[in-house]
């Protein structure tokens, strides 16, 4: 059988989060979240994470947004992690996944992943309710993130423009 591409393997996870979660709902923009969580009248986007290994790939700390890992192969199949969390996570990291900068694209270790941060599908909703309003404490770290996201994006603005103009030149030789 063909192997899904990454954007889609998670999916069975996404729809089951979306029946265990109350006050869930499919994103609007996969590029902002998975899913939109609602907690105290405010929508919030969160990411979903599907692995059957240990490794969980291509985590966004920039995006400041909940992780939700599932991993069926788990006694307790879910992991939920606040955004200063991750952040928390991938901070030490050398380099990203793909990218020099981890908090833009870094890898995790199932393993190395607290176990207080671990749920059941009973506990799910709950976790990742209080995921949203632990998250929320840090707004300093979040506008901390918005920022490096605002400068990575203008930074791949105007070195794609100086890149192309460079090309340029060394085609006019």
């Amino acid at each position: 059988m063909p192997r899904q591409a990454i954007r889609n393997e998670g999916k069975g996870a996404e729809q089951l989060l979306l029946q265990l979660v109350e006050n869930s709902q499919d994103s609007d923009s996969s590029k902002r979240g998975d899913a939109i969580v609602t907690v105290d009248g405010v929508g919030s986007y969160v990411e979903i994470k599907y692995t059957t290994s240990n490794t969980i790939n291509q985590v966004r700390a920039v995006k400041f947004i909940p992780l939700v890992i599932y991993s069926p192969q788990m006694p307790l199949h879910w992991a939920v992690l606040p955004s200063n969390e991750v952040v928390r996570l991938v901070f030490e990291k050398a380099r990203g996944q793909h990218t020099e900068l981890a908090l833009e694209c870094a890898n995790m270790s199932l393993s190395g992943i607290p176990v207080t941060f671990r749920c059941s599908d009973e506990a799910l909703s709950d976790a990742v309710h209080n995921a949203i309003r632990e998250a929320r404490k840090y707004s300093e770290l979040k506008r901390k993130m918005d920022e490096l996201l605002a400068e990575l994006r203008g930074m791949e603005t105007r070195y794609r423009a100086a890149v192309r103009d460079a090309l340029r030149t060394g085609d006019a030789r």
